[in-house]
């Protein structure tokens, strides 16, 4: 595990800055590590509850880690990491085994979109074609095999999946013909369809697809109900807050995303769209996720992927 920790402290770590008026409040609060698979529209929830102080007012200071979802699911299950913000890796991973649960669902519904080259206009012309994505097993994996699936292709008889990276390795990578369609980010759709790529899927019209949340091990349950609670209500008020205030949100997520505000109002009215003011994922959305993963998924009980009694009760957020 040294190899494991190594690497979290040199991946990315956005965390708070007290000023000299916190210290009091900074000293007594309890550190967590929280991995995300990226900075995205999914994510901006809890970069709102963090500026706003909601961690710190829940007397938390969470850190939050940049790691791939499969890898950060492995460092979770060995106690690396405290809460894993990837419900689609960490739902794959319960599947097979490991000790984890879900205990919040963060968006309702995919905000990713499935993007082609130019030449491919329809599902006939992605036969025999290269799909890029981010790893094996995780949320871009999982939704590429939803959108292939949406557009009457098998996965794994109509196309090959490579394993690229990241989004901007991805559209890197789709822009010099190494691959010929893939998972996108939100805010990197644009910048793909102004090089002249096609949208041709967009998983937020694809129904329930839970693919971010928060997992954490069945030992963290045990020993820290508290804890979860705390950032889970921390959370669900940066949900709220990002909801009911648009403008000032709009420009949060330029700056925070580096888009254009035309761009950003777009990126909000998604966002207040697919994230969940209860911290619920329904069962149609659950079983979504489990049945992409393998037979044992449409067969396992659900007690054995998720617990929702950390979740405050209607009106308490």
């Amino acid at each position: 595990m040294r190899a494991l920790r190594i690497s979290i402290g040199i991946v990315l770590i956005l965390f708070l800055q007290f000023t000299p008026s916190e210290q009091a409040l900074a000293q007594t609060a309890e550190k967590v590590i929280v991995a995300i698979p990226s900075i995205g529209l999914s994510q901006l929830p809890l970069f709102v509850a963090q500026e706003k102080g909601f961690y710190k007012q829940e007397k938390l200071e969470a850190l939050l880690v940049v790691m791939d979802g499969t890898i950060a699911a492995r460092a979770t299950i060995a106690g690396d990491i405290d809460f894993l913000l990837a419900f689609a890796s960490g739902i794959s991973a319960i599947v097979n085994g490991a000790p984890l649960r879900g205990v919040m669902g963060l968006t309702t519904r995919g905000t990713q979109a499935f993007v082609s080259r130019p030449e491919i206009s329809s599902a006939a012309d992605l036969k025999g074609k290269t799909i890029g994505v981010s790893g094996f097993g995780g949320s871009t994996y999982h939704n590429a095999l939803i959108a292939i699936q949406h557009l009457g292709l098998d996965p794994k008889r109509d196309v090959s999946i490579l394993n690229v990276g990241n989004s901007a390795l991805r559209l890197t990578a789709l822009r010099f013909n190494k691959i010929d369609a893939t998972i996108l980010d939100t805010a990197y759709v644009r910048k793909a369809e102004e090089l002249g790529f096609k949208k041709l899927v967009s998983l937020a019209d694809l129904g329930e697809i839970p693919s971010t949340g928060f997992i954490v091990t069945t030992k963290k349950l045990k020993e820290k109900p508290d804890q979860i609670r705390r950032i889970i209500r921390a959370t669900l008020r940066g949900v709220s807050y990002f909801k009911k205030n648009r403008s000032e949100m709009i420009a949060f997520i330029s700056r925070k995303l580096a888009v254009d505000s035309k761009e950003a109002e777009e990126l909000f009215d998604l966002g207040a769209k697919v994230f969940s003011s209860t911290g619920r994922v329904s069962d149609e959305g659950l079983n979504v996720l489990l049945r992409q993963r393998d037979s044992k998924g449409a067969r396992i009980n659900r007690a054995e992927v998720v617990d929702w009694s950390f979740l405050p009760a209607e009106g308490e957020q």
